[in-house]
């Protein structure tokens, strides 16, 4: 039942407009406190019926609230008291598509959320080398976008502001080191127009869940810091051991590595890879693989960037209810849209 939205209790006139439509058989009393108290009423009112609500003059409603009419009232043409009753039908208060759209903001938001951290990286990068497109830092973000699926317009729209064909404020790398619970230690890397706001956003975080932020130099003595990192996904579990092999050689011959990590849960059968290497040669590693594996395993995508990875002398363990808040305050990081990067140095598995 559709009320007038400047009636305090929509009940008590629900409850009001059942019992005008049962009772009495004066039509036109009926018709006019129907007319007053919700826009929607019988489409074949009679014309010595249409007159001014008590209120103020009747407007004729759209065609629009005449097709909502539908679902509410069927008007009959035979009798002069059925005009007035109105039948109601259940409604189930839910359906697929609500559920299916919920789903899909969600995903929206969190893909939008990667997309825009990419395309500041390739704005930045351009910046840093006044525009030099042949860059390997630039290489490396347009090619970590690419693999994301970043639409191409999107990607030539951060060129420009890279390039310095737009107005846009210009990008800073920033770096938060702090403390949370259990001594745990945290750098956060940030890609930042504004300091002023993404600070205060990283001290609140960290004050949320009894950590504190700190000074630079707090926690970078227990990381090794800004190791190359080449992620490899979307291998055939087939070709693994095969693949792993030769992924091993390429990156040893183009450079020193620390480690090479492989995933095999997905569901779909396929394998990941990770390679950890030098940050000084993470292009040539990169360059290599990209060569020797990507272009010749069809689906096959490639990231590269950088990672602190905690020395394993520094590694803690936690109770289970200090690991679900660090995991809570990790997403809490990752959900703000200036940062990159959260390194850590407590065991969640």
């Amino acid at each position: 039942m559709y009320c007038r939205e400047d009636i305090s209790s929509s009940s008590v006139v629900c409850i009001l407009l059942l019992f005008i439509v049962s009772s009495g058989d004066d039509e036109e009393r009926k018709i006019i406190l129907l007319r007053h108290y919700t826009p929607y009423y019988p489409i074949n009112v009679p014309k010595e019926l249409n007159r001014p609500r008590p209120n103020g003059p009747y407007k004729t409603q759209r065609v629009v609230k005449q097709k909502m009419l539908r679902h509410l009232v069927r008007p009959s043409t035979t009798r002069a008291d059925s005009l007035v009753k109105l039948q109601l039908r259940s409604f189930a208060g839910h359906n697929k598509w609500s559920k299916i759209k919920r789903k899909k903001a969600v995903n929206d938001a969190a893909r939008n959320k990667v997309y825009t951290k990419l395309l500041n990286q390739i704005a930045h990068a351009l910046r840093q080398v006044d525009g030099d497109q042949s860059n390997a830092k630039f290489v490396q973000a347009l090619q970590n976008a690419k693999s994301q699926g970043v639409p191409k317009s999107n990607i030539e729209n951060a060129i420009k502001r890279g390039m310095g064909e737009s107005n846009a404020a210009a990008f800073e790398e920033v770096s938060y080191e702090g403390s949370g619970p259990s001594g745990s230690l945290f750098i956060i890397d940030c890609l930042t127009d504004n300091r002023n706001r993404t600070g205060p956003m990283i001290r609140k975080i960290f004050k949320d869940f009894d950590g504190n932020l700190g000074s630079s130099g707090q926690a970078q003595w227990a990381f090794n810091m800004a190791v190359g990192r080449i992620n490899i996904d979307g291998i055939a579990e087939k070709h693994h051991l095969e693949l792993e092999e030769i992924i091993f050689d390429v990156a040893m011959q183009n450079g020193n590595v620390v480690d090479i990590l492989s995933d095999t849960s997905d569901a779909n059968a396929m394998v990941n890879f990770c390679v950890l290497c030098d940050f000084s040669d993470l292009n040539s590693i990169a360059k290599g693989l990209d060569e020797a594996i990507v272009e010749k395993q069809d689906g096959s995508t490639m990231s590269v960037d950088y990672v602190h990875l905690p020395k394993d002398e520094n590694m803690i363990e936690v109770e289970d209810d200090v690991k679900e808040a660090l995991i809570e305050m990790i997403n809490e990081f990752e959900d703000v849209d200036d940062v990159q990067q959260v390194a850590h140095n407590v065991n969640l598995e």
